[in-house]
């Protein structure tokens, strides 16, 4: 039996052909045609992946067996998979290498990186989001001036409905330095603020608008902000809820000072 280490290149050096015969069966002289290839190319190609179960003949030609249309189609997700995720390394080398995100996140994502001339980018676009939401669920990591305006003015001002779960330090330095931005938020309805008990590596939202949701994760390194992946895939979206689930789950309120002094 072949070893699926020794299938997945037989396949994947060939995938223009399994790309050709995946929905319906083929001739031979068909296939030439198609692929642009000599006949003997076409010959000996066939033959290597008929030998592996993967094509075998069929109606005049060949077709896959439901073996190697199933073994293409997953071969076909792990390279959209790792993809996203070699498109994505900017955000994922300023991660630690245990970080909570799963490739799901950043298949068809957009990653927005700092340099030396844009610094503040890939915060600006997160901040772009909090503006545009009708609600905001964010698991945060670090806090700025800009962020917290730009996130009392969403839920203030804009009528945004929040559930934000912030670090340990994140929520001392929120009460202790924001504290009238953190009370007239709260004080909508619309807002709720609970302590992380496990925050993530880093900051991740979920943004509804409308019908539409998008995840973003902000990155920091070296005390900025480094990357920000922005993914609107259903299934980068799931895996932002499940994660922001998770975590506020087991996240403690965080009082106001306006609860603090009643």
């Amino acid at each position: 039996m072949t070893d699926v280490a020794d299938l997945l290149p037989v396949v994947a050096r060939r995938e223009p052909l399994v790309s050709a015969l995946h929905g319906s069966p083929a001739a031979k002289c068909d296939l030439v045609d198609a692929l642009d290839v000599s006949r003997s190319t076409v010959d000996r190609a066939v033959r290597r992946l008929e030998a592996e179960g993967v094509v075998e003949r069929r109606d005049g030609g060949y077709g896959l067996t439901l073996a190697g249309r199933l073994v293409f189609e997953e071969y076909r997700t792990l390279e959209r998979r790792a993809a996203g995720v070699f498109e994505a390394r900017d955000a994922l080398d300023a991660l630690p290498a245990d970080a909570d995100i799963e490739p799901a996140a950043l298949v068809g994502a957009t990653t927005t990186v700092s340099d030396r001339t844009t610094p503040y980018r890939p915060g600006d676009r997160h901040l772009e989001l909090v503006a545009e939401a009708d609600s905001i669920d964010l698991l945060s990591t670090a806090v700025g001036p800009r962020y917290v305006e730009a996130v009392h003015d969403a839920v203030v001002e804009g009528g945004t409905r929040l559930r934000l779960g912030v670090a340990p330090g994140v929520a001392e330095r929120l009460v202790a330095g924001h504290g009238d931005t953190v009370t007239d938020a709260v004080a909508t309805g619309r807002a709720e603020i609970r302590e992380l008990a496990d925050p993530p590596a880093f900051s991740l939202a979920t943004f509804d608008r409308g019908d539409d949701a998008v995840l973003g994760l902000l990155v920091y390194a070296d005390g900025g902000p480094r990357a920000y992946v922005e993914n609107d895939a259903p299934a980068a979206v799931a895996y932002g809820r499940d994660r922001f689930e998770r975590h506020w789950a087991e996240a403690e309120p965080v009082a106001t000072p306006a609860a603090t002094d009643g």
